[in-house]
Order: C-alpha cells, then structure tokens, then sequence
C-alpha cells in the first residue's frame, strides 16, 4: 500500500475541544456518548475511527446533534486499548 507524502508528514491533529454531550454507562462495560436533541425520535448511532473516543470524534457527534437529532456515540474499545496515534502513520 502507497501514502501520499501529505499522509505521512502531517501530524496527528490535536483538539482541547470540551464535549456537550454525556457520558452514559451501560451494563458494567459499556459506555455510550450520547449528545444532541435527547427527546428526538431520530437517532443516528455513530462509530469512531481506529483512534477512539477521542475529542475530533465528540465533536463531530455534537455537530450532527446540533442539527435535532439525537446521537449516540458507543465505545466499542471495551478494554480501552484504541490505536495508538503516535505508531501512525503506519510503516510500509
């Protein structure tokens, strides 16, 4: 596989964005970011990327749930172990 230069010399980038939404724990190891209109009956379930919950990842749920509709943000890394953002880009 082939990056761009652009891909690869670029640096991760960095947010000290503070979230509007909450968040919200279900059964013991599953928490869930929930943001937006809470009594909307339009819901989008979002998914992050490799990196995690991550402050880029609440704030582009907090913008779709500026837009009415309720949005819910899972965590699926369970163990808290997401992708580390200083191993990327990754080596060829």
């Amino acid at each position: 596989m082939s990056l761009t230069k652009a891909c690869c010399s670029n640096p991760a980038i960095e947010s000290d964005y503070e979230a509007k939404g909450t968040d919200i724990q279900l059964d013991n190891d599953l928490t869930v970011y929930e943001t937006g209109d809470l009594t909307s009956n339009r819901v989008l379930i979002s998914v992050y990327d490799i990196f995690g919950f991550t402050p880029q990842a609440k704030q582009v749920v907090d913008k779709i749930g500026g837009t009415g509709f309720r949005v819910a943000l899972p965590g699926f890394f369970r163990d808290g172990s997401p992708w580390n953002h200083t191993n990327f880009p990754p080596a060829e």
